[in-house]
């Protein structure tokens, strides 16, 4: 006759148990059938000290080509979640992250550009937004991580943002094609189990609608930043009030109608203080707009000019005591390569660091502050801490003219650091040299290095990319290499 055996592992202070081994492969507290001669292990780990900086990252989990649903969040409790579409990694912050726990329905895959969205109560509970085929989902986590509730499906069909307020309220923006396509923003009173009305307010529509970003203040009042019909949007919510504005244009479009900027990206503290940055392709300048607590964005200013190569991507970061950040991708000009090497042109990419102090609207032009070479091997990432903290992260290919034109073997570095200070290599590989024949070059590079970061108030931080390498026509290799979820960590809380 069977008999189960119920284990606990308890960690003494100063460690974390990180998991079972042998006949355990579950998580605390764990049951082995005891029908035959078992042996189990249970795996400690001793916590890092305070301020020991970045620790390289760990694979969670494999991942497949358009795997970049990725979210990052801090909770208060002390806990560091790394999200993707296989579900969502929790762990303290200098540990390794153990696999993924499952959405309780599966992740869109193929969702692109469309994070896992988060908002975290004080008491470390939640609400978790992911993408679906069609829809996004929409389900409360409790403190403890388990998923409490019935799932809400919402008919969105594009990009989404979540917000909550001070007391508990929570905002959901998501856009949807319908004949056109339309922006739609619904609300959740705190203590409900749901959003009432899915559909909510309609804020805009138009043929061609994509929507920026979403920031919520502690009192209510809010903001949304949408792209429309070649113009740069956005509609505010009054504190207290039940619906947004009428829209604005924030970037009006080009001659004719067409987009006159590129990769717009929204970055906001707490408080409610936030920059919207984007790269302006007439001017060839990287521009910001600036937004304080329970109003709208202001007119852009130039930040400083940039050269883009394929597409354009900003990183924005709001500290706690509103000093803000910009990090801009850069390349130089093409240079040809002799005939018969493996490039037909090469180019050098770099990281551009702009800056605004807590207060202020003056902007300061910080340059170059490093990056590397190639079209897909810079891409800044950024969160806002405790104080003026902000740490960044970006990808870096360190490789000469001749090495690019050759297509030889080179280094890929992921580094992460406070900015402003020094950086610490969290993922360290290489970029492999030409094939044969030379239609099926494989060169796996981080064609979707989506990152994502969050900090805690204390300054534990973490980061969570996706690899998945593809050759230079935009193939998924026959068999990936290092393709995964990978998640650092920083440890800076006591």
């Amino acid at each position: 006759m069977a008999l189960w055996s119920p284990l606990t592992a308890v960690a003494s202070p100063g460690s974390t148990f990180t998991g079972w081994g042998n006949s355990c492969t579950s998580v605390t507290p764990n049951i082995v059938t005891m029908n035959a001669a078992r042996n189990v292990t249970a795996t400690f780990t001793l916590n890092p000290p305070a301020g020991s900086g970045w620790i390289p990252a760990n694979r969670i989990c494999p991942t497949a080509e358009g795997d970049d649903s990725l979210g990052a969040f801090a909770l208060p409790n002390g806990q560091l979640a790394a999200a993707s579409a296989k579900g969502i990694s929790v762990q303290g912050a200098g540990l390794p992250f153990p696999p993924p726990a499952a959405f309780t329905q599966a992740a869109y895959v193929n969702a692109g550009w469309f994070h896992v969205r988060a908002v975290i109560r004080p008491d470390s509970s939640g609400i978790i937004a992911w993408p679906t085929i069609g829809t996004v989902s929409v389900q409360d986590r409790a403190a403890d991580g388990t998923y409490t509730g019935t799932r809400q499906v919402i008919s969105g069909s594009g990009n989404f943002m979540l917000g909550m307020d001070g007391a508990n309220n929570a905002t959901l923006a998501y856009w949807k094609q319908v004949t056109g396509n339309e922006l739609h923003v619904i609300t959740r009173a705190a203590g409900a189990t749901s959003f009432a009305d899915p559909i909510g307010q309609t804020v805009a529509t138009a043929v061609a609608l994509d929507l920026r970003g979403l920031v919520v203040d502690p009192d209510g009042a809010a903001v949304v930043v949408w792209q429309e019909a070649g113009a740069l949007k956005q509609a505010v919510r009054a504190a207290g009030a039940g619906s947004f504005g009428a829209p604005a244009t924030i970037q009006a479009a080009n001659v004719g109608g067409t987009t006159q900027y590129a990769g717009p990206t929204v970055g906001a503290n707490a408080a409610g203080r936030a920059v919207l940055a984007f790269y302006d392709i007439v001017t060839l300048q990287y521009r910001a707009a600036i937004r304080e607590p329970g109003g709208a964005f202001g007119a852009p200013v130039d930040l400083g000019a940039g050269r883009i190569f394929g597409v354009a991507r900003t990183a924005v970061a709001v500290a706690q005591d509103g000093n803000a950040a910009v990090l801009a991708d850069s390349y130089g000009p093409e240079t040809a390569c002799p005939m018969g090497t493996y490039w037909p042109s090469a180019a050098f990419g770099s990281i551009l660091r702009f800056s605004v102090a807590s207060g202020s609207t003056s902007w300061t032009t910080d340059g170059a502050i490093g990056g590397g070479s190639g079209s897909n091997a810079v891409w800044g990432t950024l969160a806002g801490g405790a104080g003026s903290r902000i740490e960044a992260s970006w990808w870096q290919d360190p490789a000469t003219l001749q090495v690019l034109c050759d297509g030889s073997e080179r280094t890929l570095q992921l580094v992460a650091g406070t900015l402003g200070g020094s950086m610490t290599t969290v993922y360290n590989d290489s970029l492999l040299p030409k094939g044969q024949p030379s239609t099926y070059n494989r060169i796996p590079v981080p064609s979707s290095v989506m990152d994502s970061m969050a900090l805690n108030a204390c300054g534990d931080g973490v980061l969570v990319f996706s690899i998945n390498p593809v050759n230079n026509f935009g193939e998924l290799p026959a068999t990936a290499i290092n393709d995964g979820i990978y998640v650092a960590s920083t440890k800076g809380c006591p």
